[in-house]
This record gives C-alpha cells, sequence and structure tokens, in this order.
C-alpha cells in the first residue's frame, strides 16, 4: 500500500521477501529467517515483519509452522519438482533464540561461523538451513520437514533435543559444548586462556581481572580451567574480586562489567589488565574504559577471545586468540566428521587449535620490586 508514493515499511519488507521468492533466492522448502531477525535486517518492528509474513501467506508463497518458523512453498515456474533445495544434501544449523543470554545468529562469532559455513555448503554443493530453536519448538516436526544430511546444534542441546534426534535417527553435531549422546566439535577454550594468561604473566601483568559469561556454559567451564591451569604453573592467584561474571556475552555486558568491577576503587587498585572471554565483551570493555577517561593500554590493557572480523574496524589492534572459525566450519563440513556422526551416535569430541594475536592493547610493565600476592 502506498500513500502519496510512500511505501508502507511493511511493504518493504513483503516486497523485498517476495522478490527473493521469486526469484529462487529463497528457495522451496527453505526456512526464512526469525521475525526477530528480518526485524534487524529491516531495521524494523516485529509487528510489521508479522504484517508482511502474512502477505506472503496470502499470496501463497510462504506457510507458517507452528514451532518450526516460516516455510518457502513456492516453486519457480519451469523447475522439476526435484527442486535444487531438495536434490542437494541439506545441513540443518539449529540455534537458541535466546539474544538476552547472547546467542543468537547477530551475534559476531555465530555470525561468522554461519558465513564460514556457508562458503563450505557451496563448495560441496550442500544446503544450508536455519532454524532458531527453543523450549517451546516441536523439534520432531522440524526435523521431519527436511531430509536432514546432518544438523548441527549451537551451543546448547537440552536432554529432551537429544532424545528426540536420536529417536529420529538424524546425524547431530554439537557445537561448543558436550553431550554423551551426540558428537561435539569446538576450539580449545582451555588451552586459549592458558596461554594468553602467560602471556599476561611475561608481559608483567600480575593483577589480572577477568570478565565471563555464566558459569554454567561449557566454554566458560573450559576457559576457567586454562586459567586455573596456568595460575597454579605460574604460581600467581587472580583476586576473587577480579572476576566478573555475568548473564551473557555481548558488548553491554563487558561495558557493565567494566564498570562494576572499577567503580567504588581507588586508582591504585585497579587491576592492570582486562582479560574478556570474547571479542565482544573486550570492545565493551574498551568503551567503558574511554567513558571513565581511562586509556588502553596506557592506564589499564585489555585482552579478547575469537579474533572476530569487527577487529579490524578498531582504532588499536585487540591482544586476542584467534579461533579460526573458518578452520572450525571445515571441521564440522569434513568427511570423515560427518560420517563419525552419521554412525557412531556418541559423544565423541573434536578440538580445533587456537594461536595467540599479541595487538597493541597489552601493554609490558616493569617490575621494579618483586610482586607479593595477597
Amino acid at each position: 500500500m502506498e500513500i502519496n508514493g510512500r511505501k508502507y515499511l511493511y511493504d518493504i519488507v513483503y516486497d523485498t521477501l517476495k522478490t527473493e521468492i521469486l526469484e529462487g533466492k529463497l528457495d522451496y522448502g527453505v526456512l526464512l529467517p526469525s521475525e526477530r531477525e528480518i526485524a534487524i535486517r529491516f531495521s524494523v518492528e516485529r509487528t510489521t515483519v508479522r504484517k508482511a509474513l502474512q502477505l506472503l501467506v496470502d499470496d501463497g508463497l510462504v506457510e507458517k509452522k507452528a514451532g518450526i518458523g516460516t516455510k518457502v512453498i513456492f516453486r519457480k515456474v519451469g523447475r522439476k519438482k526435484e527442486s535444487s533445495s531438495e536434490h542437494k544434501k541439506v545441513i540443518g544449523f539449529f540455534m537458541s533464540d535466546d539474544a538476552q543470554n547472547g546467542f543468537s545468529i547477530t551475534q559476531p562469532f555465530y555470525a561468522q561461523l554461519f558465513y564460514s559455513l556457508e562458503i563450505e555448503c557451496r563448495k560441496k554443493d550442500y544446503q544450508l538451513m536455519y532454524a532458531s530453536v527453543n523450549e517451546d519448538t516441536n523439534v520432531r516436526e522440524l526435523l521431519d520437514s527436511q531430509d536432514y544430511y546432518l544438523i548441527i546444534f549451537v551451543s546448547s542441546l537440552a536432554d529432551q533435543f537429544a532424545d528426540i534426534v536420536k529417536s529420529a535417527h538424524v546425524p547431530a553435531l554439537l557445537l561448543n559444548n558436550a553431550c554423551e549422546a551426540v558428537g561435539s566439535v569446538s576450539y580449545d577454550n582451555a588451552e586459549g586462556t592458558y596461554r594468553m594468561l602467560k602471556y599476561l604473566y611475561y608481559m608483567g601483568h600480575r593483577d589480572i581481572a577477568i570478565i565471563s559469561a555464566s558459569e554454567k556454559y561449557f566454554s566458560t567451564k573450559r576457559k576457567m580451567e586454562g586459567i586455573f591451569r596456568a595460575t597454579q604453573e605460574l604460581g600467581i592467584k587472580i583476586r576473587k574480586s577480579n572476576i566478573v561474571y555475568s548473564g551473557n556475552w555481548d558488548y553491554q555486558n563487558g561495558y557493565n562489567c567494566t564498570r562494576e568491577l572499577l567503580e567504588g576503587r581507588d586508582r591504585k587498585d585497579y587491576p592492570t589488565t582486562i582479560f574478556a572471554f570474547n571479542d565482544f565483551m573486550a570492545i565493551g570493555a574498551i568503551q567503558a574504559l574511554k567513558d571513565m577517561s581511562l586509556r588502553v593500554p596506557e592506564d589499564i590493557s585489555v585482552a579478547g577471545f575469537d579474533n572476530i572480523d569487527m577487529l579490524k574496524y578498531m582504532e588499536r589492534d585487540l591482544t586476542t586468540i584467534d579461533t579460526d572459525i573458518p578452520l572450525m566450519a571445515r571441521m564440522i563440513l569434513n568427511d570423515n566428521v560427518m560420517q563419525m556422526a552419521r554412525e557412531l551416535g556418541t559423544g565423541f569430541q573434536i578440538t580445533t587449535p587456537i594461536k595467540l594475536i599479541k595487538g597493541s592493547t597489552v601493554k609490558r610493565i616493569e617490575w621494579k620490586t618483586p610482586v607479593i600476592n595477597k
């Protein structure tokens, strides 16, 4: 609908998605992104997205399936019944729709991982399909909606999901977690934090602060194992007041935790460095320090973890751990790994290597007297 030549926002969303469907960019059988993701893409409210999707339903281009999402049902004219999406091996990328805890396809690490998986899928002539899941999702119906060659569960897998996947005889892999029923692929969290702490130590840092998400997460537990190993080997301690846990892994968490860590302290009691357990939180920490009139690394050094693409836009090169996301994507879609997932159906674990990136956000500290840890 137009008024005085101007389109409503829902018309813009509708027209764009309709064009992508008619041109085959969104092929038959593909699940559209979630309402929230479409809203982010077009910078509109979810109510606007719902209205646009209903227009697509009215046109007979898509159908809404409760607990699954919106599926394309339009077949491009001239195509055989067996469309390209049907004869390709379908890889399902299932991710918890839990932005509150920092698990979202829009989170930099997962967005980069999904992009890397798309590249690998194109090389192997696979079709990668994304679906957001939560405790209310009808996973069995979601599995029955496609003949999946492999399912990738991101970060968390509820026990009931594992049982359903096993009973449906669908090969599955779990990312950044571990489960007895499903094989997993993750980068070496423990080795990454171990190497970073040793590097900070040899750069002269003894009073180190940690910013992490909740202790319940697999990656948090593994990262803390690396911290413990390094402190035991180096003979240092991290003050309890210097370890800050929060609910999620996002920018705001890094910002808030940094302020929580420093506010109320005397400046001479500040830690010399802040090690955030992912880069997104590290970026938040750097902004918080800037807002508190503190310089990085002159006043406080900052280190991160992941080496995400957005770091190239920062003023300084972040000291971080490179998790080699493209390598992780290649490992997930490695023929031998997928064959193990199809045949074993057990909780084997594959860990990809990491690398220390020495940026300019950590300065060297020269100690004139021995440091005594209290």
